[in-house]
């Protein structure tokens, strides 16, 4: 989304924000409370260095998969800070939060 779309100016950053985490909030039936930044909402926020370049190799992309649809590919924009509930828990790509930090939301009848 990054690389592909916003750094080729296919799409705002403010539209991938939507698409990425207000939307599946909403149809999961956990927004506000997940995203959103509000008041009384679980800011879970991820910072992004548009400009970084990196080529994609699985190892680095910390998932129990040992293989990426995206090997091998340069990509211009990457997450350089994750942050849970104001705390920090990856950065410049190594997890550096305390395990157990994660919250569960049940989802809303709909």
């Amino acid at each position: 989304m990054l690389s592909e779309g916003v750094n080729k100016r296919r799409i705002s950053l403010e539209r991938v924000a939507e698409i990425c985490s207000c939307n599946p909030a909403r149809i999961f039936g956990i927004w506000p409370e997940k995203g959103a930044i509000e008041i009384g909402s679980d800011a879970d926020l991820t910072i992004v260095d548009l400009k970084k370049e990196k080529v994609v190799k699985p190892e680095m992309l910390k998932s129990r998969a040992d293989w990426t649809l995206y090997e091998n590919w340069k990509l211009k924009g990457w997450p350089v800070a994750t942050l849970v509930r104001g705390e920090v828990v990856m950065e410049d790509g190594e997890i550096v939060g305390t395990a157990g930090t994660g919250k569960y939301l049940p989802r809303k009848a709909q």
